[in-house]
């Protein structure tokens, strides 16, 4: 694991949240690609580069996380990618009963708590193995 950078895809719709968290992570070395929604998600995700977890927000207009685990979950390149949802009201874990769903997070976000969870999530994928080459 050692000079592996975490990258990971930030799915929020609000630009300030996604700039303040890109930011934060950025202090800890994470590489972040972001989208503004499940349908850009999927893009980014599609066309690379290789992103370790994705950080997604539950609630969102187009595609709404619930519709993005429906289609991640339908793509055989994608549905081996952990998730971490993030929202900012309460979830029952059946609402995101979803395979990649490593965990789920409250807004407002706590560094102490979201840099531990993205990277135990990055290194169970990375001992699955890779879905596609990065």
């Amino acid at each position: 694991m050692e000079g592996h950078r975490h990258r990971v895809l930030i799915v929020e719709d609000h630009d300030d949240s996604r700039n303040v968290l890109a930011a934060l992570l950025g202090l800890y070395d994470v590489d972040v690609l972001s989208a503004r929604d499940g349908n850009e998600a999927l893009d980014a995700l599609r066309a690379g580069p290789e992103c370790c977890v994705v950080l997604l927000d539950w609630r969102m207009p187009r595609m709404d996380g619930r519709a993005f685990l429906v289609a991640q979950a339908a793509d055989p390149a994608l549905a081996q990618v952990p998730v971490i949802v993030v929202s900012g009201e309460s979830l029952p874990l059946a609402a995101t009963a979803s395979k990649s769903v490593r965990g789920i997070l409250s807004k407002p976000l706590d560094a102490e708590g979201l840099v531990p969870l993205l990277a135990g999530a990055c290194i169970r994928r990375r001992r699955v193995g890779s879905v596609r080459g990065g």
